[in-house]
C-alpha cells in the first residue's frame, strides 16, 4: 500500500468515527435456559432451608447479566445468586453457608402461590468461564420457601446441582433433575468499530514507518 492510498484509508475510518460508528453495540438474549415451558408444569422440587437448587453455565466471552428466573410456586421472599464453579460439571469450592461472602451477585425476590416465570433484575460482568445460578433461603434476605415445577421441556443446557446447607453445608451433584426451568438472560459484547478504528490506523501508522525506513535505505543504498 502506497502512502497515499493509507492517508486516503486513514481519512474514511476518522470520517466513519465522526458519523458515530463507534456506538458499543451488544446482542441481548438467553444465556441460560435449561428448559422451556411445558404444558403443564407441576410444582414438585422444593427449596428451603433444607436444600437449595442451582443450574450450570459456561460462557466463552465476556457477558452482562441482567435478569436470573425460575419457574415455580412459591410464598415470602426466595434468593437467587450468581457463584462460580470449579468447571463445567464442578460446584461452587466454598460451602453453601459462606455463599454471601462468595457469591458473584445476588438478590432477595417476593414469590407466591401462583405458577409462573419469576424473573429478578440482576446486573453483573462475567468473564469467560464456569458458573452457576442458585435458588435458596436464608441468605441476601429471602425468607419464605417454593416448588420448581417438573413437567417443563429440557434443553441442552439441563445441568444442576443442590445444597445442604443444614444437612452437612455441602453442595451436591444432582443428575437426576432435568426439567427443571432455570433462565438468565444479558447481553454478549461484540467488537467495537472503534476498536476496529484504532487497530486499522495503528496498521496505518506502522507501514509508514516501514515505507519511510525502505525509502531512507533506499536513497542510502544509492549513495554509496
Amino acid at each position: 500500500m502506497g502512502r497515499p492510498t493509507a492517508i486516503r484509508v486513514a481519512i474514511a475510518l476518522s470520517a466513519a468515527a465522526m458519523l458515530g460508528w463507534t456506538s458499543s453495540p451488544a446482542r441481548a438474549g438467553i444465556i441460560l435456559e435449561t428448559a422451556t415451558p411445558g404444558p403443564n408444569p407441576t410444582p414438585a422440587v422444593g427449596v428451603g432451608g433444607a436444600q437449595w437448587i442451582g443450574a450450570r453455565f459456561t460462557i466463552t466471552q465476556p457477558v452482562l447479566v441482567d435478569h436470573i428466573g425460575v419457574n415455580l410456586e412459591g410464598a415470602s421472599t426466595i434468593f437467587g445468586a450468581i457463584v462460580p464453579l470449579s468447571g463445567p460439571s464442578g460446584l461452587p469450592t466454598m460451602p453453601p453457608s459462606q455463599i454471601e461472602s462468595y457469591a458473584l451477585a445476588g438478590t432477595a425476590f417476593p414469590v407466591t402461590l401462583t405458577v409462573a416465570d419469576y424473573s429478578a433484575p440482576l446486573a453483573v460482568s462475567l468473564v469467560p468461564g464456569d458458573y452457576g445460578v442458585v435458588f435458596g433461603v436464608d441468605a441476601f434476605g429471602g425468607n419464605g420457601g417454593a416448588n420448581l415445577t417438573v413437567g417443563n421441556i429440557p434443553t441442552p443446557q439441563a445441568s444442576f446441582f443442590s445444597a445442604l446447607p443444614l444437612n452437612g453445608d455441602i453442595w451436591l451433584d444432582r443428575p437426576d433433575l432435568s426439567d427443571l426451568r432455570i433462565f438468565v438472560t444479558g447481553t454478549a459484547s461484540v467488537p467495537e468499530p472503534a476498536t476496529w478504528i484504532i487497530a486499522s490506523t495503528g496498521l496505518i501508522t506502522t507501514l509508514g514507518i516501514v515505507l519511510r525506513r525502505r525509502a531512507w535505505t533506499g536513497s542510502a543504498e544509492a549513495a554509496r
